[in-house]
């Protein structure tokens, strides 16, 4: 899955109405929206940056050549 959480990297609604709500807290709210765009992009790029996803994949190709052959 994806590790965020909401309302500190990541607004989620499960209805309209509540993502309406969310957007308009985001531009009624200044510093929540800079907080949480730098939450977000912080989560991002520690989780989900192109070093993270290299060492991922390197992982998932060892563990492949570590396998005995079928």
């Amino acid at each position: 899955g994806i590790d965020v959480i909401d309302g500190e990297s990541v607004l989620l609604a499960s209805t309209p109405a509540e993502y309406v709500q969310q957007l308009r807290r985001m531009l009624d709210d200044d510093e929540y929206r800079r907080r949480l765009g730098r939450t977000a992009r912080r989560t991002a790029e520690e989780h989900y940056g192109k070093a993270q996803i290299g060492l991922r994949l390197a992982r998932l190709y060892e563990e492949c050549a570590l396998r005995p052959a079928r």
